[in-house]
């Protein structure tokens, strides 16, 4: 059988609009739970100022690294040049390098049109030196903000590399991190966004961004100006006018709590009341972007249950627009026992004879209808889809590859692949099949769809992790999981997956912007030479090895031009051997696909 409720659209005032998607399985006596989570849309700006610390390495590899004939340190000032313009004047920034140590560059200062000036200044004469110290770099930026305990702080860390000095254990660094909050007695959280580019395991920037923050971790492809990209995290906070949302979701006496979501909960509060409660963190929650929590109860034994017999309880409390703590009153989660087919005979509906007939769809408490039913159905099932795909790609990220790989360990690589893909494609199977009912074609195309969807997503994974892209996918599975836009290049489809689209219209522009500043701060001397390249590379291969072995007189055999039967030496990734007296070349690839970056 089948049930279904809904819960009245929240009122006007509510500034934390919650939803509650329930599915009852009679048979195994369990219930899902989905709390979907919102700010109101009727809330236009914050009450309250914004002050960010801007965390960047300025090891040497940040002048070492080469990207459009631009270092890293390069691209990262044209970045936060475009931030520094899209700082409103009610916001404050500090502005904190790190190498072997970190060093507070620009105080917590106020983005007014002096302080615009000052700070990038500031970012001009960054330099590069040392090594790679992020813990030292966190505690400083966390201290430049800890005066001013209602404004609304946050951090945004970028990185090319691996912590080589400091703290280089996430564990430490979150204790330590949440202890300092404390001590500076704020009444707000100050979430990290970590940043990284390379082919590296960035594992400590991937827990850092968990545990300290609610938005996804970034990985950056350096190409097609992603300095914009590199705005995500500050458009997110200044849209976010909600923030520090609890919410505590605790089973009553006659359930039990088999299992909750992993993004946003606080697994030492979760462990207490005997293991029968799950709490929430959410740093901050974006307008436009929903939350999703997931609970599976066990109930009792459904003859000592009636319909309409509290289940849950839900405790909520956050930070509104003007930094004011706003407790909710307790809500709860009632059973529902109506059925489907129920609410079909109800509505004079033709007899339904599916399996998902032996569950109830609903929405909290009230009366159940046929279309509330398949929208809290659409909702699980969609939901099951996700939490399968990023339980699957988290699983392949827990791989290590051993180094140097042999031909056993790729094949030993790959049987786990297929049998981490294979299991969760399966589940995904079984959710179709549980949840596709005869609710019309429309229904079945759109479950259908959202199935193939996240099989290419699982699919995408799986490449990702064979082209040694471990952080690419760590992005991915991020993204999923907090349902937190990521940046160009990350997802497969080409698609900006959870991008609002007040900040796609921001993206968009900044994109132009960065061009401009990149064509403006590069000299002269420099865009002439690559027009010159530029123009080389054009002219015909015969026409380049004829010009280029005048001026070097430097000849060698090439099965590639026919009609000199030579070209030039000091190709890099070539060697040269020699056969019957005259010089040949041969090109050197790697093969290993799982090769470490």
């Amino acid at each position: 059988m089948s049930s279904v409720a809904t819960k009245p659209s929240p009122a006007r005032d509510e500034l934390l609009c919650k939803k509650y998607y329930c599915k009852y399985d009679h048979a195994k006596n369990e219930m899902e739970l989905i709390v979907e989570v919102a700010a109101s849309d009727e809330i236009k700006e914050n009450l309250v100022e914004n002050h960010y610390a801007l965390v960047v390495d300025v090891s040497d590899s940040m002048g070492s690294t080469k990207v459009d004939n631009m270092t890293l340190l390069d691209h990262l000032k044209v970045f936060c040049a475009v931030l520094i313009d899209e700082l409103p004047d009610n916001s404050s920034l500090s502005i904190v390098a790190f190498s072997h140590f970190a060093e507070v560059k620009l105080p917590m200062t106020a983005m007014t049109s002096s302080g615009k000036i000052k700070a990038k200044e500031t970012v001009k004469g960054l330099h590069c030196c040392g090594g790679t110290n992020i813990s030292d770099g966190l505690y400083v930026a966390l201290d430049t903000i800890k005066r001013s305990s209602r404004a609304r702080g946050s951090i945004i860390l970028f990185t090319d590399g691996d912590a080589n000095a400091g703290d280089k254990h996430a564990k430490k660094i979150v204790r330590r991190y949440k202890q300092k909050i404390r001590e500076n007695q704020r009444i707000s959280s100050v979430p990290i966004s970590t940043i990284t580019v390379g082919r590296y395991r960035p594992e400590l920037l991937v827990q850092l961004s968990k545990e300290l923050g609610s938005d996804a971790f970034y990985w950056l492809e350096m190409k097609d100006d992603f300095e914009a990209d590199m705005l995500l995290p500050l458009w997110l906070r200044q849209s976010s006018f909600i923030t520090d949302v609890s919410i505590n979701l605790t089973g009553l006496e006659n359930t039990r709590i088999i299992e909750h979501s992993k993004h946003f909960v606080i697994e030492n509060e979760s462990s207490k009341n005997g293991g029968n409660s799950a709490k929430f963190f959410i740093h901050s929650l974006p307008q436009s972007l929903q939350r999703n929590l997931r609970l599976l109860l066990q109930l009792t034994p459904k003859k000592t249950l009636e319909s309409g017999t509290k289940i849950v309880k839900i405790e909520a409390q956050f930070l509104d627009h003007k930094a004011t703590l706003q407790k909710e009153s307790d809500d709860f989660i009632y059973l529902q026992t109506k059925t489907m087919q129920e609410a079909a005979e109800t509505e004079g509906k033709k007899k339904v004879d599916l399996d998902s007939t032996k569950s109830s769809y609903y929405v909290n408490s009230s009366d159940v209808t046929w279309k509330e039913g398949k929208v809290v159905m659409w909702k699980i099932c969609r939901e099951n889809f996700r939490i399968s795909t990023v339980n699957c790609m988290n699983e392949i990220c827990a791989i290590q590859v051993p180094e140097p790989m042999t031909a056993q360990h790729t094949k030993d690589m790959e049987g786990n692949l297929h049998a981490i893909a294979e299991k969760y494609k399966k589940e995904m199977e079984v959710t179709k099949q549980t949840h596709q009912a005869n609710f019309g074609e429309t229904n079945n195309r759109k479950i259908d769809e959202s199935y193939r969807h996240h099989l290419n997503l699982i699919d995408h994974g799986l490449k990702t992790f064979r082209n040694n892209e471990w952080a690419k996918l760590q992005a991915i599975a991020t993204s999923l999981s907090a349902e937190s836009p990521n940046v160009k290049g990350v997802f497969f489809d080409g698609e900006r997956h959870f991008l609002p689209s007040h900040i796609a219209h921001k993206l968009k522009q900044t994109v132009k912007e960065v061009k401009s500043i990149k064509k403006s701060s590069k000299p002269k001397a420099t865009e002439k030479k690559m027009k010159a390249e530029s123009s080389v590379q054009s002219k015909p291969k015969e026409k380049l090895v004829k010009k280029r072995s005048r001026r070097t007189n430097k000849w060698r055999r090439s099965e590639n031009s026919a009609e000199s039967g030579f070209r030039l030496s000091g190709r890099e990734g070539e060697e040269s051997r020699e056969e019957g007296g005259s010089k040949t070349t041969t090109t050197r690839t790697s093969s290993s696909k799982y090769r470490r970056g």
